[in-house]
């Protein structure tokens, strides 16, 4: 594919997908995934398959990729597709998940909300200053 279409983000992220699997994470996988992002940086389908596997890597990832990856997630969450965002949200590690957080503060209210919904039916529990608390100290669907 890459050698008849090299500017699709698609086929980049095949290669990233392929060799993370194999070698795990490091600067190779980590070109892989950014040229991913270079070439399709706000395709939906894509960034519904991309997202939840660059998320379990935010960690080691450079400040790029993690730029990219909770781009993705606000670009989800921005289209109102919350179940897809909860995914997103439950591949994340705690760093990552407080990132992705943060790109929702300036939502409407009503979409925080319905987010906090979904992510409450999963058995998860959010804590973080756009989320007010509940009397336990996390933020639960209403």
């Amino acid at each position: 594919m890459l050698a008849c279409a090299p500017t699709e983000g698609l086929g980049w992220f095949g290669s990233y997908w392929a060799e993370i699997r194999q070698a795990g994470f490091g600067p190779r996988t980590a070109e892989l995934l950014g040229l991913s992002y270079r070439f399709a940086p706000h395709e939906a389908w894509l960034q519904l398959i991309r997202a939840p596997l660059a998320l379990r890597a935010f960690n080691a990832a450079s400040p790029e990729l993690r730029d990219y990856a909770t781009q993705d997630f606000a670009d989800i969450f921005q289209a109102r597709l919350f179940p897809s965002a909860v995914t997103f949200y439950q591949a994340a590690g705690t760093e990552a998940r407080a990132a992705l957080l943060e790109r929702t503060c300036t939502a409407p209210e009503a979409d925080r909300e319905l987010f906090s919904h979904f992510v409450a039916e999963k058995g998860l529990r959010i804590r973080h200053r756009c989320y007010p608390a509940d009397g336990d100290g996390f933020r639960m669907s209403r």
